[in-house]
């Protein structure tokens, strides 16, 4: 996995949480940052247009 965040040009982390949990474990374990984080919390899943719009306003 540190291979490819590092190759990459963009890093973007989609998480059904509000504290964005897994861009602070790659924070602390792979010693990278992440670009952008996509996040929802309001108890339900991604609506696959909702998130295809908002990773298309990332890149």
């Amino acid at each position: 996995m540190e291979k490819i965040l590092k190759s990459a040009r963009k890093t973007i982390v989609v998480e059904n949480n509000k504290t964005s949990q897994l861009s602070s474990l790659i924070r602390e374990h792979l010693l990278t940052t992440v670009d952008h984080q996509i996040l929802k919390y309001d108890g339900r899943p991604f609506d696959p247009g909702e998130l295809s719009e908002r990773i298309r306003a990332v890149l």
